[in-house]
């Protein structure tokens, strides 16, 4: 990860044990961050810019998709 999305991950720390659903910005949104936050069970929603990868790899990873839920 990088270091603005880092921040997230310090900041979570911050906060006391429970179950959390993230809401970041464009400025936060990355597949990886939100793959990272699954594994650690934190539910994420955020908002992309059109210009970003980032609604092409989630259009890839809908493919993938088989009646199972393959988004991060």
């Amino acid at each position: 990860l990088n270091k603005t999305q880092s921040v997230v991950l310090y900041l979570l720390n911050l906060l006391p044990k429970g179950t959390y659903h993230v809401y970041l910005n464009n400025l936060f949104s990355n597949i990886k961050l939100f793959k990272y936050l699954r594994k650690l069970d934190y539910s994420a929603t955020g908002t992309a810019r059109i210009s970003s990868s980032i609604l092409q790899d989630l259009v890839d990873l809908k493919k993938l998709d088989h009646g199972v839920n393959a988004m991060p």
